[in-house]
C-alpha cells in the first residue's frame, strides 16, 4: 500500500485489489491525478470490496469521464456495481468461492443494447459479460471489437488457492461470431493449489539496500487458447 500511495502517478489508471493470508485486504486506486486508499479490511475488521472500471473514492472519481461516472445510468458502470452490492449483500457473512463464482457468472442486464454504451460500445452490461456487435453491425467489421469477459479469477491467499476459468464462466455457448474463443470458454472454475514450498524460495538480503525479498517462481497453467499446460497440471487440484 505505501509503495503505491508513495507513487505520484501510475498509468494505466486502475483499481488495485491487495490481499493477504493474513486476512487484511485493500482497494487503492491509482492513475496520473494520483493514488488514494479507498477501503481497507482486516480480520478484525471485515469488509467487501466491489470495484467497476472507474474511480470510486472521493479524491478521484471527479477525474472519472463523464460518460463512465457511476451516476451516468447510461454506462455500464453503474449497473455492475450496483448488481455486485445486491448479491453480496445476500450473502454478508457467509462469501464463500462459490458465492463469487455466481456474481462473476451473473447476467442482469445482459438484454441492454450494448451498442450504446457511451464508455465503450458494445461493451455489455451484465457482470459475466457477452458483450458482440451482432445487434446493429457487421460481425466482420474489425474496427469495431466487442468487449466482454476474456477470464475470471479467484483467489485464497490463506490458502494458497487459484481458482480460474477461462473464458465466461456461466457455461452459456456463444451466440455470434465476434464472441472470439469463447467457444472454448471452460464455464466452471478449476482450482490449482500452489503451496509455499512450491512456489517461493527463502528470503534474500540484498546487501546494496539492506532489503529482503521473496523470490517468486511463475508458473504458466495455461495457453492463450485455455488448454491447461502439463506444468499447471501439477498444480491442478482434483
Amino acid at each position: 500500500i505505501d509503495v503505491l500511495l508513495s507513487a505520484e502517478s501510475v498509468a494505466p489508471p486502475s483499481t488495485v485489489l491487495l490481499a493477504d493470508a493474513n486476512g487484511d485486504i485493500a482497494q487503492v486506486e491509482v492513475g496520473s491525478f494520483g493514488c488514494r486508499l479507498y477501503k481497507k479490511y482486516s480480520k478484525n475488521n471485515p469488509g467487501v470490496i466491489v470495484a467497476v472500471n472507474c474511480y470510486q473514492s472521493a479524491e478521484l472519481c471527479c477525474h472519472n469521464l463523464a460518460e463512465a461516472k457511476l451516476d451516468n445510468p447510461s454506462n455500464n458502470n453503474g449497473k455492475r456495481l450496483k448488481r455486485g452490492w445486491e448479491i453480496v449483500n445476500r450473502f454478508r457473512g457467509n462469501i464463500t468461492v462459490q458465492v463469487i463464482a455466481s456474481i462473476l457468472s451473473d447476467h442482469q442486464n445482459a438484454d441492454k443494447d450494448c451498442s450504446k454504451n457511451p464508455v465503450i460500445p458494445y461493451w455489455g452490461y451484465s457482470i459475466c459479460n457477452h458483450g458482440t456487435r451482432s445487434i446493429s453491425h457487421s460481425l466482420n467489421d474489425a474496427t469495431l471489437p466487442a468487449w466482454g469477459t476474456v477470464s475470471s479469477e479467484i483467489m485464497k491467499p490463506g490458502t494458497r488457492e487459484f481458482h480460474y476459468c477461462y473464458g465466461w464462466p456461466c457455461g452459456q455457448k456463444p451466440q455470434y461470431e465476434d464472441q472470439t474463443y469463447q467457444g472454448d470458454s471452460w464455464g466452471k472454475f478449476l482450482a490449482f493449489s500452489f503451496q509455499k514450498n512450491h512456489m517461493f524460495s527463502e528470503s534474500k538480503e540484498y546487501e546494496d539496500s539492506g532489503s529482503k525479498e521473496i523470490e517468486a517462481e511463475s508458473v504458466k497453467i495455461t495457453t492463450v487458447f485455455g488448454k491447461v499446460t502439463k506444468e499447471g497440471k501439477n498444480y491442478l487440484r482434483i
